[in-house]
């Protein structure tokens, strides 16, 4: 079975035909939501936040941006630009995406996950990154 499987618009694994809309990472039990228009876009932490609090995709209302953790473990170290066979990260273009972990170390930035080459760093929230909505599942759609 792959890692990311391909859900439709009610979260389930698709049929012939069927659109995609989200992935489901069976590693983790979390369903990624693929681009939409606003995820096309680069925005600062708080946009990106209400980005994920706002959409509604599945019946479901709970969608967030991932851990620093989530995200990472998403990362394929055998590939480059993208690091991930993930097609909702895959889709990136080449830059950081925004995790909801507050760095540590500096108040006022947040970790970012860079799906070019596998990279994490912090950012300050001005900085614009692109978005991904991330919903928690268990047990996982189909088990």
């Amino acid at each position: 079975m792959s890692r990311f499987i391909p859900l439709n618009a009610q979260l389930q694994p698709i049929q012939d035909g069927e659109e995609i809309v989200a992935e489901l990472d069976t590693q983790q039990n979390l369903i990624i939501a693929l681009p939409n228009e606003e995820f096309e876009k680069r925005w600062d932490f708080e946009k990106a936040k209400q980005i994920c609090a706002d959409l509604r995709l599945g019946g479901h209302a709970d969608w967030r941006l991932p851990t620093v953790a989530e995200a990472f473990a998403c990362v394929d170290f055998t590939r480059c630009d993208p690091a991930t066979q993930s097609q909702a990260f895959a889709s990136t273009k080449n830059h950081w995406c925004w995790t909801s972990t507050p760095c540590a170390w500096r108040s006022g930035a947040s970790w970012c996950v860079d799906f070019h080459g596998g990279y994490v760093s912090g950012s300050d929230l001005d900085y614009r990154c692109f978005v991904r909505a991330v919903r928690s599942v268990s047990p996982a759609p189909g088990q």
